[in-house]
């Protein structure tokens, strides 16, 4: 599954491109994942233990779960995003996770730019 890469820093954001499968994905939220609902088209993956092992907030990938909060989880549980997080595509009617869309990559990246400016 390919997508983004939101890695939370104390100097601020980073943002990779991701290629990777589970192993990956799990290197880079730092153990075991979880997935944010947010659309069919758009899935956050995080740790989903991020909240206790980081008090840095993912401001990036905050506003892409706004953006992109069909579901409404967000608003309802006050919830909010702790650590790594990679942003990919939703999943397919077997359960496979695909990959970001270009137009859905773009509008991520385009945040990215913005926040880091």
């Amino acid at each position: 599954m390919k997508g983004v890469a939101m890695i939370v820093t104390e100097d601020g954001p980073e943002v990779h491109e991701f290629e990777g499968g589970l192993a990956e994905l799990q290197q880079v939220v730092g153990g075991d994942v979880e997935p944010i609902p947010t659309s069919p088209n758009v899935t956050i993956w995080v740790n989903d233990e991020g909240k206790y092992m980081t008090p840095l907030v993912n401001r990036l990938a905050m506003d892409v779960w706004l953006r992109y909060d069909e579901f409404h989880c967000m608003l309802v549980g006050r919830d909010w995003i702790a650590g790594n997080a990679v942003i990919t595509g939703g999943v397919d009617d077997e359960g496979t996770s695909m990959d970001l869309a270009d137009e859905d990559r773009r509008w991520v990246e385009r945040v990215a730019r913005e926040a880091v400016a």
